[in-house]
């Protein structure tokens, strides 16, 4: 399923890596921009992606960005889901 990842959504998931983006430090739309020379409102629209498939969190208001959630772990680990 997450194969069919585009080059940008993985390029979105190395820069919250990055970034260390956790809940308490979250990574602004505006910054990943910067950071990808791409619009903070295309990056919001293939956020929603990674929001669904349940890799990236979103932090609302004014402190509010992007995070990395447990289970993208799980996905750049697989070796770590018991079998």
């Amino acid at each position: 399923m997450y194969r069919s990842l585009s080059d940008i959504h993985h390029e979105i998931l190395k820069q919250l890596e990055s970034f260390s983006a956790t809940y308490a430090y979250p990574v602004t739309s505006e910054q990943l921009g910067l950071e990808l020379d791409i619009t903070p409102s295309y990056i919001r629209e293939k956020v929603k992606v990674l929001q669904i498939l349940g890799l990236v969190g979103v932090k609302r208001g004014r402190s509010g960005g992007y995070y990395l959630k447990e289970s993208y772990k799980l996905y750049k680990y697989p070796y770590l889901i018991a079998r």
